[in-house]
């Protein structure tokens, strides 16, 4: 166990009497006592030792105590140090001027030794209490950092070779294939797909939890959001002859602010579980207007199933991370039981409310409520300035594809060939400068983390050379990222990148971004 340290205790007082005195009341107390007898000798003391408490005399010659506790506070090392003022003057007006020069109590001369010793104790257990916040405050926080290091480490490692899986079943999806080898692309597609969300479940459920998941709001279209998210079941609730059924209220309007990303991120785990828990029927999705006011909408959401349903007692611990409906050794039902906690804690953080209804053998219905701001008309909707790209055909453009891992790199290159365009490949930062300089891409795909030099500081090379060279159309630069933490975009953006692509990602993504910027 480690042995507490003393606290240390220096006593300022031109009275060599009232030293020797405060020392021998003080000397069987847990304390460390230092004593000079002038304001200079304190001032020399304080910089070359540490202290706790300062117990200071008011009437000094030369410098008084209230004028040195005036120095005290003004000097940074220093001036938290509490003061405790030691006074024979009684005058209420000396007394005020001693707080407002920053002392925190006073003692009366002549001392009464309890009085003293209690005041004393009582100040530096307090003191000693804050130190001990503030070490556990700074342990947490070192704690989160490098949670926050791991988890980006994770994410990096994990999505590497899932983005070789992903884009290399995209290009073989268009390839001649006859139904024995669709069908066995289609399982593999949907198995990635399916990593993708876990993968992507569990690092937002821990960056929730460490306080590190940030809501981006924007403007977005709620009738395209609602049908992309419907879109990528489409496949999987055909393959179990199950029919969506949309019900989109007319009132809600065409554009809303608000974070699209998230709630399709809820929307889609709904969905999910609904074709999970439903073998036959229809799934019955509702989108309403709950409420409007001068500041914006709030927006219902609701997923109906004709599922086996979830009884009262389950229904209780269903939004509890990692808890499923049946969690008996033969259940038939996959999945970690996280998505329903995910999407408590993201729908809570955006400000709304999800909450579910169901009855055993009829179905389930799970809600939620978002509020949204109205478009800022004033504010808006011209395309990105920052872009400044002038648009072009992709015929004949040079690409320059950077990654360490030699499976993205040839992915990216077959992706980019089938769509006609002229490919230089670089393993790290400084063999991506070298034939930035020789061929002068008119596109960059930057990987994040890489040996020898980084994403990030090879993006700010290039843009010191093209300044230096005051080059009108600076090279768009798209970051290709395994990251996924909070402030890796505005990293990516600040560093001077213009967009990024997060891993794993697939030939409509890439496509996305040259219709963005050349055509």
């Amino acid at each position: 166990m480690e042995k507490q340290k003393k606290n240390r205790i220096l006593v300022v007082d031109d009275m060599h009497t009232n030293l020797e005195l405060l020392k021998s009341l003080l000397n069987k107390e847990p304390y460390q006592i230092a004593t000079v007898s002038s304001a200079k000798a304190a001032l020399s003391k304080l910089k070359s030792h540490s202290f706790d408490l300062i117990l200071l005399d008011i009437v000094m010659p030369e410098m008084d105590g209230i004028e040195l506790c005036k120095i005290l506070k003004e000097r940074l090392a220093i001036k938290s140090i509490p003061v405790i003022f030691l006074t024979a003057v009684s005058s209420d007006e000396v007394i005020i001027e001693a707080f407002d020069a920053g002392g925190i109590d006073y003692i009366k001369k002549p001392f009464n030794a309890h009085e003293l010793k209690r005041k004393i104790h009582n100040h530096l257990e307090l003191i000693n209490f804050r130190k001990e916040t503030e070490k556990a405050r700074e342990e947490a926080e070192f704690a989160n950092q490098a949670k926050s290091i791991f988890l980006s480490n994770i994410s990096h490692e994990l999505r590497t070779p899932l983005n070789g899986i992903v884009a290399t079943l995209d290009l073989l999806n268009e390839t001649v294939l006859n139904d024995n080898q669709k069908e066995m692309l289609n399982i593999a597609f949907e198995s990635a797909t399916n990593l993708t969300f876990i993968l992507n479940d569990l690092l937002d459920l821990t960056k929730i939890e460490s306080g590190l998941l940030e809501i981006n709001n924007e403007d977005f279209s709620p009738m395209n959001m609602v049908q992309n998210a419907i879109k990528i079941f489409e496949l999987k609730a055909e393959s179990k002859n199950l029919k969506f059924n949309l019900n989109f209220d007319n009132f809600i309007p065409e554009k809303l602010n608000g974070d699209k990303y998230r709630t399709q991120q809820v929307l889609t785990q709904l969905l999910d579980n609904a074709i999970k828990f439903t073998d036959v029927g229809v799934i019955d999705i509702f989108v309403n207007l709950e409420e409007q006011n001068s500041k914006g909408y709030k927006i219902k959401y609701c997923i109906t199933d004709q599922g086996k349903g979830i009884s009262l007692s389950q229904q209780k611990t269903i939004f509890n991370a990692f808890t499923q409906v049946d969690s008996s050794n033969n259940r038939i039902i996959g999945g970690m039981g996280s998505g329903l906690a995910l999407a408590k804690k993201i729908v809570e953080l955006m400000g709304g409310q999800i909450n579910v209804q169901s009855q055993l053998g009829i179905g389930s219905k799970f809600c939620f409520s978002i509020d949204y701001s109205k478009i800022d008309v004033s504010s808006d909707s011209s395309p990105k300035q920052s872009k400044n790209i002038e648009k072009r055909s992709l015929k004949n453009l040079r690409v320059l594809v950077v990654d360490d891992n030699i499976v993205n790199l040839k992915v990216a290159h077959m992706i980019l060939k089938r769509m006609g365009l002229n490919i230089d490949m670089a393993e790290n930062g400084s063999e991506a400068l070298t034939k930035y300089k020789i061929h002068l891409p008119d596109l960059i795909f930057m990987d994040i983390q890489m040996p020898i030099m980084d994403g990030i500081e090879t993006t700010r090379k290039i843009r010191e050379i093209e300044m230096n060279e005051r080059v009108e159309n600076p090279v768009p630069i798209i970051a290709l990222t395994a990251s996924a933490m909070k402030g890796d975009k505005e990293k990516f953006l600040e560093a001077g990148m213009n967009d990024y692509i997060s891993k794993p990602f697939k030939k409509s993504d890439l496509e996305e971004i040259f219709r963005e910027y050349f055509q």
